[in-house]
């Protein structure tokens, strides 16, 4: 008998996201402890910088952390928070040993990315979990 392919395609997502997250935060370790590019000709490419790097992890973070749970608790996006600002906090931290700078601006960008992108994310969740209950009622 053949599986469903709306099933299959959730598998082969499931799969791709266990995969990309680990690698993407290790690219993500690695690219912010190499000496720092000079990007002089982009206005404020530093912010942007961690703006997208950050947002990218935390999208990433949710939807591997979704392949193993689903729904997510409704706890998540606060442990996830938490916990993405303290890798922040030792990402900042430990640059100044890799000839980078540290800056508590930095941090904040940081830490701004993570949660629009957690309050995007879970603002997207409850949409759709509003959307089941209504069809339910029906």
């Amino acid at each position: 008998m053949t599986e469903p392919q709306p099933a299959l395609q959730q598998r082969r997502w499931n799969h791709w996201y266990r995969h990309v997250f680990p690698a993407y935060w290790l690219f993500h370790f690695c690219g912010m402890h190499f000496p720092a590019p000079r990007l002089t000709d982009i206005p404020g490419s530093d912010w942007t910088a961690h703006l997208v790097a950050y947002t990218l992890l935390t999208f990433l973070l949710w939807r591997f952390c979704e392949t193993f749970q689903r729904p997510l608790s409704r706890r998540f996006p606060w442990i996830a928070g938490i916990s993405l600002a303290a890798y922040a906090v030792f990402d900042e931290w430990s640059q100044p040993f890799f000839n980078r700078s540290a800056d508590i601006v930095d941090w904040l960008v940081d830490v701004t990315a993570i949660s629009l992108t957690l309050i995007a994310l879970e603002w997207w969740r409850r949409r759709g979990a509003a959307r089941v209950q209504s069809f339910i009622r029906k």
